[in-house]
């Protein structure tokens, strides 16, 4: 879709802004409205993301039918809440009550885990969780909604939580899949902390075997998302000399070169060609990351 300016626009004519990928584009039809497609990426030509003279490309909602109606007709029903003390202790607040519950057979039985665990999370019972853990509670094998413990917190801004998870168990091994979202989702959400302790909770998180270059919904990795939101050099060196691919583009093609590029940060920019960075890789709008940088009159970046 082109973006015109007021005097050619639409009446209803809009786009997405930055980080707005996934948005939707609406049709009228008989009064009434539907998502035609999701926004997927912009090219510019010449012109700032989101502003008169952009191009905005989305995927077509009628060419993905069959998938969608798959996935909402195998969607699971929701499952019924179990009875147990263990869950009523959860929900009371009641440490001694769910201490006086808890034997192997209880850590054992999967579906009061699961149950247990994610009250624990939506009500922020943190020290209960704690117990759980301590007793024997198995946080790696135990996934809700497809979800890791740590994700299912990362997701509900359960901060206290997470650094419980990750602080007080760093001793824990082999927790995460190999599908797990945990590293990029915990960037995601502290990366643009500049404090030691995101960089200690990424080494745990590798240690307890995260997934280094595990992708978001939307594509980016680890070392994506260190680039794009903070800029923290440490944080990227970090990465990279744990083994993150520097090379992994996301859904739009952007690579963590091409981002440095068009972010203007110059010290990471130097960092990734110096150990690995293709600067050859073309993002899906056609653009290097020298593109980037000269549509963003970054001179140093266009002599690196």
């Amino acid at each position: 879709m082109f973006f015109d300016n007021p005097g050619n626009a639409t009446a209803l004519e809009g786009i997405s802004g930055g980080g707005d990928s996934g948005g939707p584009a609406f049709i009228t039809t008989d009064s009434q409205l539907y998502v035609a497609g999701v926004s997927s990426f912009q090219r510019g030509d010449g012109h700032q993301e989101g502003t008169y003279g952009v191009r905005e490309y989305y995927a077509r909602v009628s060419s993905n039918v069959e998938w969608i109606e798959t996935v909402i007709s195998n969607a699971e029903t929701t499952s019924v809440i179990p009875d147990h003390l263990i869950i009523d202790a959860i929900k009371s607040d009641n440490k001694q009550q769910l201490i006086n519950a808890l034997n192997n057979a209880v850590l054992n039985d999967e579906v009061i885990m699961q149950e247990a665990l994610l009250q624990t999370v939506v009500l922020n019972r943190v020290s209960l969780a704690r117990e759980l853990i301590t007793r024997g509670a198995d946080i790696g094998s135990i996934l809700i909604n497809e979800l890791s413990v740590f994700e299912l917190a990362m997701h509900s801004e359960r901060l206290d939580y997470l650094r419980m998870l990750i602080f007080e168990f760093p001793h824990l091994k082999s927790i995460h899949g190999e599908r797990s979202r945990v590293l990029p989702l915990l960037i995601d959400i502290a990366g643009r902390d500049t404090d030691p302790q995101v960089l200690e909770a990424v080494d745990i998180l590798l240690n307890q075997g995260a997934n280094i270059n595990a992708q978001t919904r939307d594509g980016d990795t680890a070392v994506i998302l260190a680039g794009w939101i903070s800029g923290n050099l440490d944080l990227v060196t970090l990465l990279v000399e744990r083994g993150a691919d520097v090379n992994i583009p996301n859904n739009n093609g952007d690579t963590p070169l091409i981002d440095a590029a068009y972010k203007g940060r110059n010290e990471i920019l130097e960092y990734l060609l110096e150990n690995g960075a293709d600067a050859s890789i073309k993002n899906y709008a056609g653009r290097s990351a020298l593109d980037m940088a000269r549509h963003n009159k970054n001179q140093y970046a266009v002599v690196c």
